[in-house]
């Protein structure tokens, strides 16, 4: 796992930093490059008022590898979200940027 120039991860939950080691090694396994894109920095949804669960530590974004990388893989980039899905269980929420950059993740317990 690589943080790509710039990321912070001060009062990251120890709930994301799980999901981050999770899907690495899904990406390890595919034998694709992980690099985490965005954590508590960046400009997110919620604007200036700071409201995406970004900035309080339990969300962040990889980036999905080029598509050279994903030949080599044999896989696609929606067959790698289904993995993580798989792999993160149900408190956790993933999605797929439209432009296909990047996947968000975030972590949303279920309440008893």
């Amino acid at each position: 796992m690589i943080l790509n120039p710039g990321v912070r991860v001060v009062g990251l939950k120890p709930e994301i930093l799980l999901a981050m080691l999770i899907i690495d090694g899904v990406y390890r396994d595919l034998k694709l490059p992980c690099f985490i894109k965005s954590v508590v920095d960046g400009n997110h949804s919620g604007g200036e008022f700071h409201t995406s669960s970004h900035y309080s530590g339990t969300s962040f974004d990889v980036v999905i590898p080029a598509a050279i990388e994903f030949a080599s893989a044999a896989t696609t980039p929606d067959e790698l979200l289904a993995k993580i899905k798989l792999h993160l269980g149900t408190e956790y929420f993933t999605s797929m940027n439209a432009s296909a950059s990047h996947i968000h993740i975030s972590y949303m317990p279920q309440q008893p």
